[in-house]
């Protein structure tokens, strides 16, 4: 687990000296915890790892298929709250 202020190797020591200050004062041991990144852009209900999936497997129409729907629908929804509720959008 790296943060930005883990880049510069002087932080790091003293974080480290830290951690081991602290296990030895308390007894306590430092347990490292890393989170999987998880993607979270999702379109038409498909996760990104998806469409990458669809394009590796060679279906590589289906997945822009997918992917121009959603904007088309999008564009249609858009345009709808935009409108004045008097005009309406067939």
């Amino acid at each position: 687990m790296y943060f930005t202020d883990e880049k510069d190797y002087i932080m790091r020591m003293i974080k480290e000296m830290v951690r081991i200050l602290f296990s030895l004062a308390f007894g306590k041991k430092y347990a490292s915890v890393e989170l999987e990144k998880v993607n979270k852009y999702e379109v038409s209900g498909k996760n990104l790892k998806d469409f990458l999936n669809m394009i590796d497997a060679g279906q590589i129409n289906e997945a822009a298929m997918s992917l121009c729907l959603y904007m088309e629908n999008l564009k249609k929804i858009r345009a709808k709250e935009l409108l004045p509720l008097s005009y309406s959008v067939e």
